[in-house]
């Protein structure tokens, strides 16, 4: 364990996912692997790999969390597969494929996912879903070959009895967890899905049950032109630096468009000659944002210069769609 600044966290790694732990403690998974921030006392640990430490994590890339009702957190690894440790006490228990536990495959760990029958459900990039029995204990598989049609899962969502299943190459899949089977699929260029891509790497659901499409610049404006074909599926729209040129002014959708006043790639022009294709609109400027701070990939050629951190842009952003759609 190390302690190191906020500042740190943010500027020297690659953030992959954050569990709001407590109303106070964050835990946020990188390439280098798990930090704990006290958002109060703006306290730092650092849980990383140990050769010597059988209980330390055993990756340095963590991918993904899961918080259980105890308080105990399932880690996802890229390299190691899953870890558990329960109730914050840094002393991990590792699951990897093996006697010890049959029926588990994968250690590309990507995304968790709870379903009404208590399993978790774990989604791999390298061998597709694991079903862990939590009564029981006991692990179960379904990849390529073996009810999916892709190994290789980026995101998870439940909906009653449906997982909605995202991948980096085969679409949306949409399992049943009581049959075990694939029910129903979205693919690009499928005419009765109109799917833009077939790599889908996050699935959410809000918590009123409503569905909301967006996306960040050119995939904002994808967003846009694939909800004026399925207008009824959707509650709201989500731009980030983007502008829709699909005309969806007599649809029934609420619009929240979010740019950064310091965005040199977003055309202004062409933003504002389409606003009107937007009902409903709300609009949110971040003050000193910039076009590529709405994601962690770094400088974009053209942009202009932030004056404030990448951090806090996401951040800013996170509470304006939070606050939106309620």
């Amino acid at each position: 364990v190390r302690t190191q600044t906020a500042h740190q966290i943010f500027f020297e790694n690659y953030v992959r996912d954050i569990l709001c732990y407590s109303s106070s403690v964050c835990w946020i998974a990188t390439e280098n692997g798990i930090y704990l921030y006290d958002i109060n006392s703006h306290k730092v640990e650092h849980w990383r790999k140990d050769p010597h430490d059988v209980f330390a994590i055993q990756d340095h890339a963590i991918y993904s969390f899961y918080k259980d009702r105890e308080g105990g957190v399932w880690c996802g690894s890229y390299f190691r597969g899953l870890s558990y440790v329960p109730n914050s006490q840094c002393k991990f228990e590792s699951f990897k494929p093996s006697k010890k536990y049959p029926g588990l495959e994968g250690t590309v760990v990507r995304e968790f996912c709870k379903d009404a029958d208590g399993n978790l459900w774990i989604g791999t990039e390298d061998y597709g879903l694991n079903c862990y029995n939590l009564a029981s204990g006991t692990f179960s598989n379904y990849s390529k070959g073996n009810g999916l049609g892709t190994n290789n899962i980026h995101g998870l969502c439940i909906d009653g009895n449906e997982l909605w299943c995202g991948s980096f190459d085969n679409g949306i899949e949409i399992f049943d967890v009581r049959s075990r089977k694939v029910v129903r699929s979205f693919k690009a260029n499928d005419p009765q899905s109109n799917l833009k891509s077939d790599f889908v790497l996050s699935v959410m659901r809000a918590k009123d049950g409503d569905w909301y499409i967006g996306g960040h610049s050119l995939g904002g404006s994808m967003a846009a032109a694939y909800l004026e074909k399925h207008p009824s599926d959707f509650k709201g729209l989500l731009l980030l630096a983007a502008y829709s040129t699909a005309d969806l002014s007599n649809e029934n959708i609420r619009t929240l468009s979010i740019y950064g006043s310091n965005d040199g790639v977003l055309n202004r022009e062409k933003y504002e000659q389409y606003r009107s294709n937007l009902p409903e609109l709300t609009e949110y400027i971040i003050d000193g944002g910039c076009h590529a701070y709405f994601g962690v990939y770094g400088s974009q050629d053209g942009d202009g210069t932030p004056t404030i951190d990448n951090a806090r842009q996401i951040n800013l952003t996170a509470d304006a769609v939070a606050k939106w759609v309620g």
